[in-house]
C-alpha cells in the first residue's frame, strides 16, 4: 500500500508555478502596505528663477538717477531716467545676478529693482540699495532679505525658486 500524503490534496499545493506567483501576490501586497506612497508622488519640476523685488519711494519731479544695488557686497550700478515713465534700464554688475530698474508707467513717484538672481539664496541676504539724483544721496538702505519658497510643482514638491519683496522709504 502506498502512504497517503495528506498535503496533496490542499489548494495551495498546486504546481510549482501557482506557489511562486502566490508568493509574489503576496510580497506585493505586503510591499505595498508597508510603503510610503507619498514620496512616489509626481513632481511637475517646473522651473522658475529666484529673484527679489525691491520697491523704493522717490520724491516726484526727478530725471536720471544713479542706483547702485549690493547683494552681500557684490554690486551693479547704473544710471536710470524716472522722468521716461515705463522704462526698464539694465545695471551692469559681474554676472551673480541680473539687476534691472525701472520706472512703472502711472508711478512717476516710484522706482521697481528686479533682481534676478543665477543661485539659489540660502537663508537671509544683505541688499544695498544706494540712489542718487547728481551728487545728493535721496535713499541708502540696507535691508535684510528672507526668501519664501515658491512651489511651482505643486504642494509637497521641492521649491523650485524663492522670491522676496521690499518697500523702502
Amino acid at each position: 500500500m502506498r502512504p497517503v500524503n495528506f498535503y496533496s490534496n490542499l489548494p495551495w499545493r498546486k504546481s510549482r508555478l501557482h506557489r511562486l506567483t502566490s508568493f509574489a501576490s503576496a510580497a506585493a501586497l505586503v510591499f505595498a502596505a508597508v510603503s510610503d506612497c507619498s514620496q512616489s508622488k509626481y513632481c511637475e519640476g517646473i522651473g522658475c528663477i529666484s529673484s527679489v523685488r525691491i520697491a523704493v519711494s522717490l520724491p516726484p519731479s526727478l530725471g536720471i538717477l544713479d542706483v547702485e544695488v549690493c547683494r552681500n557686497g557684490v554690486c551693479s550700478r547704473g544710471a536710470v531716467d524716472v522722468s521716461a515713465s515705463g522704462s526698464c534700464t539694465p545695471l551692469q554688475g559681474n554676472g551673480a545676478a541680473t539687476v534691472e530698474a525701472c520706472s512703472p508707467p502711472n508711478e512717476p513717484a516710484t522706482l521697481r529693482i528686479n533682481v534676478l538672481l543665477h543661485d539659489q539664496p540660502e537663508g537671509a541676504d544683505t541688499y544695498g540699495v544706494t540712489v542718487r539724483e547728481r551728487d545728493r544721496v535721496l535713499l541708502q538702505a540696507e535691508p535684510v532679505v528672507t526668501y519664501e519658497p515658491v512651489e511651482l510643482s505643486g504642494p509637497d514638491c521641492p521649491p523650485n525658486c524663492y522670491t522676496a519683496s521690499v518697500e523702502l522709504p
